[in-house]
């Protein structure tokens, strides 16, 4: 018979805890094979949106340009100049939403960065005030250090 311990219960019991986190969080992951990315459909509707509405404008305006009478003009300046210009518009937004979320994205990279070389600069100043403190400490004890051997030899 296996005699099972206090100690390997606790073993036991951490590693199924660790398990159940790990899971839990590999679930809240987003991947982008889940999804499209949303700045890259706003690129693409705006890139099909405003050629399309170009195109309207110039079919209204060929329509217009080919009759006299105001009445025959009127469903070419509805159908072709309204409704091309606002397609033009919705792409104009839809380009301008993805030229936002660039910004944002590569704000948040640069914030990031910057993060990093502050916790960096950091570590450095550490390392400086810990020489200078050992290097106080040498003093203190009457050792010499290199550079005040140095200093001696030119006197």
């Amino acid at each position: 018979m296996t005699a099972t311990t206090n100690s390997d219960l606790l073993v036991e019991d951490e590693a199924t805890r660790r398990h159940n986190r790990l899971a839990a969080s590999v679930r809240d992951l987003r991947t982008r094979a889940g999804g499209a990315d949303l700045a890259r459909v706003l690129l693409t509707i705006g890139g099909i949106l405003i050629p399309l509405g170009l195109v309207l404008i110039l079919l209204g305006w060929q329509g217009v340009s080919h009759t006299t009478d105001s009445f025959e003009q009127m469903p070419y300046v509805v159908s072709g100049g309204l409704l091309g210009l606002a397609l033009v518009f919705a792409g104009g937004f839809c380009y301008f939403a993805y030229w936002q979320t660039q910004v944002v994205r590569a704000v948040r990279r640069d914030a990031s960065d910057v993060r990093t070389m502050k916790e960096s600069l950091q570590h450095i100043e550490q390392l400086l005030e810990a020489n200078a403190s050992a290097a106080g400490a040498a003093r203190g004890n009457g050792t010499e250090t290199p550079d005040r051997a140095k200093a001696a030899n030119r006197r």
